[in-house]
């Protein structure tokens, strides 16, 4: 899923969050490498996986319906890429673009939704094992 924040939709100038699809060949192993040589200009993001155990449908689904559906969270980071500069793009094109998405790296320390607090989970990413300085970021959920 993509661009589901209003901010984000107002900033990519589109009107409606979007998907895409993950194959096996973006896929890289928990603890490998990317290989950024690869990409165009790509960015990573960090993210929550959820595994459903049954189907949701909406509209109307509830943060409850969501939790109840989870059979668990695992941590992950999506690679972003995008042929068009700047990520400046269409809805049409970022569809056709497969919404920008690279890659991914799927963790594999999962969890019930029970045995964690989503409310105030966060995430460091660090670049290379370490402070990358003034790129380091850090965010909450």
């Amino acid at each position: 899923m993509g661009l589901t924040s209003l901010a984000k939709l107002q900033q990519m100038n589109v009107d409606a969050p979007i998907y895409g699809y993950v194959f096996d060949s973006m896929v890289v192993e928990d603890g490998g490498h990317l290989k950024f040589s690869e990409y165009i200009h790509p960015k990573v993001e960090p993210e929550i996986g959820f595994v459903l155990k049954q189907e949701l449908r909406g509209p109307g689904v509830t943060k409850e319906d969501v939790l109840a559906a989870t059979d668990y969270i695992f941590p992950g980071i999506e690679v972003i890429d995008s042929r068009y500069l700047n990520f400046n793009f269409t809805m049409p094109d970022v569809v056709a673009d497969n919404t920008s998405a690279a890659g991914a790296v799927f963790g594999t320390n999962v969890r019930k939704t029970d045995q964690m607090d989503l409310e105030t989970i966060g995430v460091v990413l660090e670049i290379n094992g370490g402070n990358s300085g003034p790129g380091r970021r850090s965010c909450g959920s």
